[in-house]
């Protein structure tokens, strides 16, 4: 799947990610699979960033950090941002 230039996850990528357009190959199906994962829904990667509330900008900024593969994620409140289902995820993820 190809995200047209004005979606969200094309901006998130550009602007959070900094990534060049070879990286940006490069991450696309992680950045996909940890979108889906902190839970958003196939419709929301094309669309406008601006119709995403400041909770699932949240969630997208963590999807793009487990891009990077950290040894160690700190979070502070992260229940604030993400229902258990979805935090269930992202700690099977951490694991």
């Amino acid at each position: 799947m190809k995200a047209p230039s004005g979606s969200f996850l094309f901006l998130f990528a550009k602007k959070y990610l900094k990534k060049t357009t070879k990286e940006w190959e490069l991450y696309h199906g992680d950045l996909i699979k940890n979108l889906y994962m902190t839970g958003f829904s196939a419709e929301d990667i094309n669309r406008d960033i601006q119709e995403f509330s400041g909770g699932y900008k949240m969630r997208a900024i963590l999807a793009g950090i487990m891009c990077s593969n950290p040894d160690i994620l700190l979070l502070d409140e992260i229940e604030n941002h993400i229902d258990s289902s979805h935090l269930k995820n992202i700690i099977n993820y951490l694991y």
